[in-house]
């Protein structure tokens, strides 16, 4: 009799058996899959982010030429307008066949705009006194950089009509708003940036290619 009982319950026995192999077996495998879907999110979201760093990421910078001339006139009025016309100028970018203009970049000089009165030079050879005076040594020190890097092509460029102190004789650039302009073209296939600024003892202007 008890041998009866036993063979019946015995099926019974590996039945249960069986299914708790079957279902820890399947846990397992729903713990495998989870991990394996949780890595290939983690590889996903890195992917994705990697590409906003390259997408985001700022272009090099490398520099061409920077060039500084001294400001040996230190009138406050000439100093203060130096100043304004740098800070204008700073981070202007030209891209590759694009011409950068002098008063297109800086406009009407204008008292609203912060400029002051200061000595200028006259087209007799004169010296006055004007709205923005002292701008020329601005351009000036962009032009001696241009020069220097033969990708940049000077398309307009005007010579003051006495000599001036902040470069040698020939390497000046003198502008007038609504006259004398100072213009170049970027050969580059590259964008260029212009940095520029005046510290109270020299004008500092450096052109970088934005590679």
């Amino acid at each position: 009799m008890k041998k009866i009982i036993y063979l019946l319950i015995l099926p019974l026995i590996i039945m249960v058996l069986t299914g708790c192999e079957n279902t820890n077996e399947d846990s397992n495998r729903n713990i495998e899959e989870n991990n394996t879907e949780k890595v290939n999110v983690q590889k996903l979201e890195a992917t994705i982010e990697n590409k906003e760093n390259v997408t985001n990421s700022e272009p090099v910078e490398e520099e061409l030429y920077s060039f500084s001339t001294k400001l040996l006139a230190k009138e406050a009025n000439r100093v203060s307008n130096i100043q304004l016309a740098c800070n204008t100028i700073n981070g202007t970018i030209i891209n590759s066949g694009d011409i950068f203009s002098f008063w297109n970049v800086i406009g009407n000089p204008t008292t609203e705009k912060g400029y002051k009165e200061a000595k200028a030079f006259t087209a007799s050879g004169g010296v006055t006194t004007a709205i923005g005076g002292g701008l020329c040594q601005v351009s000036s020190t962009i032009y001696d950089v241009v020069l220097n890097v033969p990708e940049l092509e000077t398309i307009e460029r005007h010579q003051h009509t006495r000599e001036v102190y902040y470069v040698q004789l020939g390497y000046d650039a003198s502008v007038s708003y609504g006259g004398a302009d100072f213009r170049f073209k970027n050969n580059l296939p590259n964008s260029i940036k212009i940095y520029a600024e005046c510290t109270g003892e020299t004008v500092n202007v450096r052109i970088v290619k934005l590679v």
